[in-house]
């Protein structure tokens, strides 16, 4: 098993968020403190595990018995010693690693001078490990179960950031949607599966969550097909907003978050963040922000594909 590089200056993770009205918690965004690897009764919180006897005795018979496909997110991720990034380790406008821990302006020297469609990154991890692993097995295995306890590690990584950044709005999530044809082949909505995750770790740390299904896909190459400098003109106008009904008062004055599970060129989450705008201003509201938030962020735009 590939072991995760060690980062320096980590800030603490901690499980759950504090409500709204539970104090700032802007040190733990923007200040480093000691790291913490996620063990026990934390981590089993962060991703939904816990249960009384009567849990623990199923899944103790589904792993020695049943032979499960895809273990919980729990051990594995004990088993790694895997941890989410601080914000202070990676760029809050690209999402790329920042071993320096220094961002120029508003982004790093890596995206200085480009204008992306959100205004911040959130992600859990660098594509890679244990990590990468987990967001395949959901993408291409139909484990909504380990899907939603994705998003809800992920709820974990963005509830203090929200709260520091955006306080007292609710969150609007769009998933970044899937063509009809592709999801008939999939037979899973791998996407949706991390969003509702996501609500619900929101909404356990006390943040106002709901999921708009506002965006839609015309079906076309497959980006995994393509090479990263063609992806932006592949997925081109293909995710577009969807309906006036689809863009309801819940947008208005409140923070718009889109939901993918890897990022790479960048070029998916672009149109969908863009379609969000464009379905804004069509309907005639104003969001506080559109953010990006994704389990991992690949760090060579010629890795593994951030959309199929």
């Amino acid at each position: 098993m590939e072991a995760p590089r060690a980062k320096t200056g980590a800030a603490r993770f901690t499980w759950p968020p504090r409500a709204a009205g539970g104090g700032s918690p802007r040190a733990d965004v923007d200040a480093p403190g000691a790291s913490v690897v996620l063990r026990g009764a934390a981590l089993r919180s962060a991703v939904g595990g816990g249960g009384g006897r009567l849990a623990q005795v199923w899944r103790a018979v589904e792993t020695d018995w049943l032979d499960l496909v895809a273990p919980p997110l729990e051990p594995r991720l004990a088993a790694a010693g895997w941890m989410p990034d601080p914000p202070g380790a990676y760029c809050p406008r690209c999402g790329l690693s920042m071993f320096d821990g220094r961002a120029i302006g508003e982004g790093c020297d890596q995206c200085e001078g480009r204008r992306p469609a959100w205004q911040r990154v959130v992600r859990l991890g660098e594509y890679r490990g244990e990590l990468a692993r987990i967001v395949r097995e959901i993408k291409f295995s139909r484990w909504r179960a380990l899907g939603f306890a994705l998003g809800r590690l992920m709820a974990a990584q963005a509830a203090p950031v929200v709260v520091a950044l955006a306080p007292r709005t609710r969150v609007v999530l769009v998933p970044v949607p899937m063509s009809r044809w592709r999801l008939m082949v999939r037979g899973m909505d791998h996407t949706l599966a991390i969003c509702r995750g996501v609500r619900a770790g929101l909404r356990q740390a006390g943040i106002g969550a709901s999921i708009a299904h506002s965006l839609g896909r015309r079906h076309g190459p497959s980006q995994l097909s393509v090479l990263p400098s063609e992806r932006a003109g592949n997925i081109g106008r293909r995710i577009f907003p969807r309906g006036p009904r689809r863009f309801g008062k819940e947008f208005d004055r409140n923070l718009v978050v889109v939901v993918d599970d890897v990022m790479t060129t960048g070029a998916t989450m672009q149109a969908s963040c863009r379609a969000v705008r464009e379905g804004l201003k069509r309907d005639g509201l104003e969001a506080v922000g559109v953010w990006a938030l994704v389990a991992a962020r690949t760090e060579r735009a010629d890795g593994d594909r951030d959309d199929p």
